[in-house]
């Protein structure tokens, strides 16, 4: 193949993208929206303030609050991530073109992460700025890519081991 752009990678990157957003919004911003929201230094203190966390009830407190707070956040950027997916798919295409002849799988699956993590800091913070919400949506996003993408490769793996 001379590197062309072919239909084949378009397809590709479609079905990337496709598979990205739906890990994103079902699995990995879940996760991180409520394990940031969650985290020992998050739940013990706030800046100068006393700790959050006092007793046990304190506690049972808190999961509630941060699960409500993880099912606002997934359904927030559902539409929004929709539409960064859309527009991340020329960056996806070109990425696939790049590492066309690159046989490292974990390259691979790093540089999605990180094209994707990227993508979505660019289009995040300037409507955010840095906050809890938009390091989220980045962790989220660039781990979808991530496993959005090992598990295609693995996928192409299955089929060649099949043929």
């Amino acid at each position: 193949m001379s590197g062309a752009v072919t239909p084949d990678l378009f397809v590709e990157a479609c079905t990337l993208q496709r598979r990205a957003w739906v890990w994103m919004v079902a699995v990995t911003l879940p996760i991180v929206a409520f394990g940031f929201m969650l985290t020992p230094w998050r739940l013990l203190s706030r800046g100068d303030e006393d700790p959050v966390i006092r007793s046990v009830s304190d506690l049972a407190h808190a999961i509630p609050a941060a699960i409500t707070w993880t099912i606002g956040i997934d359904l927030l950027t559902v539409p929004f991530s929709l539409v960064a997916a859309l527009v991340a798919l020329p960056f996806t295409g070109g990425l696939a073109l790049a590492l066309r002849r690159v046989r490292s799988r974990a390259l691979h699956v790093v540089a999605t992460s990180a094209l994707a993590g990227t993508l979505a800091a660019v289009m995040v913070m300037p409507l955010l700025s840095p906050s809890a919400l938009s390091t989220t949506i980045v962790l989220g996003a660039g781990a979808a890519a991530a496993v959005a993408r090992h598990r295609e490769l693995r996928r192409a793996d299955r089929t060649a081991v099949a043929a």
